[in-house]
C-alpha cells in the first residue's frame, strides 16, 4: 500500500476520549470528475472586487 506523503502539518490531537482532526478536507471524498470540481475552479477565477465593494456600501446605509 502506498502512503501519500503530504507536507501539511499534523492538526491531529488526541484528547480523551474524542480525537480532533483539522482541517477537514473534504476534496478527498468528491470524485475527481465530479461537475463542481468544474464550478470551484471557475468560482476561483472570477474577480469579486466590485461585488464586496457593493456589499460593503449596503452595510453604510443601514
Amino acid at each position: 500500500m502506498n502512503k501519500k506523503h503530504t507536507n501539511e502539518p499534523n492538526y491531529t490531537k488526541l484528547v480523551m476520549p474524542r480525537q480532533l482532526v483539522l482541517p477537514l478536507d473534504y476534496g478527498m471524498l468528491i470524485k475527481e470528475t465530479a461537475p463542481v470540481r468544474l464550478l470551484d475552479a471557475v468560482l476561483e477565477e472570477l474577480d469579486y472586487r466590485e461585488l464586496q465593494h457593493l456589499y460593503s456600501l449596503s452595510f453604510l446605509h443601514h
